[in-house]
């Protein structure tokens, strides 16, 4: 189980699809947001990149792209992913 930024657990599901950086799995419970988990740590300029990133999100700018809105970490607090 991996945690948002708020805290509230998220529950992932089949795995989508796989790329270099990360695979991208379903979010269990019916959202319209899938979860990338990156396959290798995440350091803490990409860690406050993506926060940044998640933070600045628009109903227009998530119309028209796949824009991180909420970033994931497992239970220890490290970051593993972000919600698009």
């Amino acid at each position: 189980m991996l945690l948002d930024a708020s805290g509230r657990a998220v529950k992932i599901g089949k795995e989508l699809g796989r790329g270099g950086e990360g695979a991208v799995f379903e979010v269990l419970g019916g959202t319209d947001v899938v979860a990338k988990i990156y396959h290798r740590a995440v350091d803490a300029t990409k860690q406050k990149k993506l926060a940044v990133m998640a933070e600045l999100k628009t109903p227009p700018l998530l119309e028209i792209a796949a824009w991180p809105v909420d970033t994931l970490y497992r239970k220890d607090g490290a970051l593993v992913g972000i919600l698009l």
